[in-house]
């Protein structure tokens, strides 16, 4: 995130983030939930039956969504190590951390109350231990049996992309091609070695599985950026994806999801909006949305769906499901200014960036991004 006086990231990259949290908001509040309290919209019928079904895509877009704001994660981490080395991309976990902090905060909070949370076990009560297990991501390696977060997997696959684009960001520069095979090389591996594992081993090995959406990010970065040639990037961008859609065949979590079909759109969505408006300035609207997309993916499983619990018995379904997704918004815009702008500034120490991150279009219209703009 940037301060409002500095230059804005390319407008495709917030466009990405802005439609990925959009459709997980419609996913998870306006879809998922009052079909489980029994108030199913019409207007979540029609989409089903004219552009979900059709189209393959499940969970109302959601994980359409999710692929979305992974791919992203990926280009900017890419990006910042380019751009700042080590310092750089470490710098992303400050954009990715804060906010999944304070919506587990908040989750912690609310099973405390009694309220309705997307958490593993559906609505568990948390203690202090389950709070802490939860912000060291261990139940997504199955260390623990709660997770306050359903979603908090997008921020353990974010943490570790990050860390191994930290580790491999020395060698970026002299040969752009390594860090992209090494990760590939090591998702194959690591998946190819889980099948049969249970466990510590079984979570850790869906984690790093999960990191092939942002090396597919990667990947158009590097292709972006004429660090690999095009035909480079279509082949492993391509290899990236068979192993996902290998896992879906021998992983029993992953069985009828159609996850790989919805990295593949969102490639492609990805891909078009690169191409298209990667050398346009975001605006403000599209800028304000994507510096809260975390936030919104995090806080829609705890603010909203507490809120639309409290509210589906007393007004129409039609009414509680906007006020839900107000007040989603609202802690979000709390979480931003709370969390996320000192996270921001910080990350901006950490880069050497002065100019409080953006981009800036060289002689070819191609894309830069500055530091960690998140």
């Amino acid at each position: 995130m940037s301060d409002r006086a500095s230059p804005r990231a390319p407008l495709s990259l917030d466009m990405a983030r802005g439609l990925g949290a959009c459709l997980v908001l419609y996913s998870y509040v306006v879809a998922l939930r009052p079909d489980e309290l029994g108030s199913q919209l019409t207007v979540v019928g029609t989409v089903r039956a004219w552009l979900n079904r059709p189209l393959g895509i499940g969970e109302d877009f959601g994980f359409f969504g999710l692929a979305l704001l992974l791919v992203a994660g990926g280009y900017l981490a890419a990006a910042a190590a380019a751009e700042s080395g080590v310092r750089g991309v470490l710098g992303r976990l400050l954009a990715v951390y804060p906010p999944f902090a304070f919506a587990v905060t908040v989750a912690a909070l609310l099973s405390q109350l009694g309220a309705p949370t997307l958490s593993v076990p559906r609505d568990a009560e948390a203690g202090l231990s389950d709070w802490l297990a939860s912000l060291a991501l261990l139940g997504n390696v199955r260390a623990s049996s709660v997770v306050l977060l359903e979603l908090s997997w997008i921020t353990a696959a974010e943490v570790l992309f990050v860390l191994c684009t930290a580790l491999l960001a020395p060698v970026l520069r002299r040969a752009p091609w390594a860090p992209v095979v090494v990760k590939l090389l090591v998702v194959a591996v690591v998946v190819a070695s889980g099948t049969e594992a249970s466990g510590v081993h079984r979570g850790l090995t869906l984690v790093v599985l999960y990191t092939s959406f942002l090396l597919v990010g990667e990947l158009a970065w590097a292709v972006r950026a004429g660090r690999l040639p095009t035909w480079a990037g279509v082949l492993l961008g391509c290899s990236s994806w068979l192993c996902l859609a290998w896992a879906e065949r021998k992983y029993r979590e992953l069985f009828g999801w159609w996850n790989a079909l919805a990295l593949f759109y969102a490639a492609i969505v990805f891909v078009l909006m690169v191409r298209f408006w990667g050398g346009r300035r975001s605006g403000r609207a599209t800028g304000w949305l994507a510096d809260r997309a975390y936030a919104l993916v995090f806080l829609q499983g705890t603010v909203g769906w507490a809120v639309l619990d409290l509210l589906h018995r007393l007004v129409p379904v039609e009414l509680a499901v906007p006020l839900a997704l107000l007040s989603t918004v609202g802690v979000a815009e709390i979480s931003h200014w709370l969390v996320e702008r000192p996270a921001g500034r910080l990350a901006r120490r950490l880069s050497g960036s002065t100019s409080g991150g953006g981009w800036t279009p060289d002689d070819d219209d191609t894309v830069v991004l500055r530091a960690v703009r998140t």
